[in-house]
């Protein structure tokens, strides 16, 4: 099992022929703007994506996460997107990270919380800080009704958005451990 380390870099692009046995790859601070499809479709071995676990493209200049972006990877546990210059997470995307446990999208440019959250039965942490959320809806995180998620969340970070807490439905955080997970603070921009 290998762990790749690229930061620092000054890539554009993701590195080709990554060994079959990577379980984290990191490709952080550098200058990629999109993680196209077929990025990975020259490895000999397919298992490899099968294999990542947690895969780092913080502080890059990534726009989108598109639908086909995550298509590859059912088993990473940990997807770090932070630092970007991300507007828009297509609906549907995280659809395909069924084992994710942590999310990090703090320090982009969303408007508004991911859409596909409560349907994500193991996400635990997500970070969306530093962003221009304006509003959260009562089904942003949790699903209606029980059965399924999995976790409850043990860490929410929604601080430094503009969006007023008070005006934020209780029922909102229904699947979070304890109230000490949710973390909103003063806008500050």
């Amino acid at each position: 099992m290998q762990k790749l380390y690229f930061s620092k870099n000054l890539l554009t692009t993701i590195p080709k022929n990554l060994p079959a046995s990577l379980v984290e790859l990191r490709i952080h601070e550098n200058r990629i703007k999109k993680v196209a499809a077929g990025t990975f479709s020259g490895l000999g071995n397919m298992h490899c994506i099968d294999s990542l676990h947690e895969l780092h493209l913080d502080h890059n200049q990534i726009q989108a996460v598109e639908l086909e972006d995550l298509s590859r990877y059912r088993n990473l546990n940990r997807l770090g997107l932070g630092f970007n210059h991300i507007r828009n997470i297509e609906n549907g995307s995280l659809s395909f990270l069924p084992m994710l446990r942590e999310l990090h999208l703090d320090n982009n440019r969303l408007k508004r919380v991911p859409q596909g959250l409560p349907s994500m039965k193991y996400l635990q942490v997500v970070y969306l800080h530093a962003n221009n959320i304006s509003q959260v809806g009562v089904d942003d995180f949790c699903p209606r009704g029980f059965g399924m998620k999995r976790t409850y969340y043990n860490g929410i970070s929604l601080f430094d958005n503009p969006v007023n807490y008070w005006e934020v439905q209780p029922a909102t955080f229904r699947c979070v451990n304890d109230r000490f997970a949710i973390q909103f603070g003063n806008y500050k921009k």
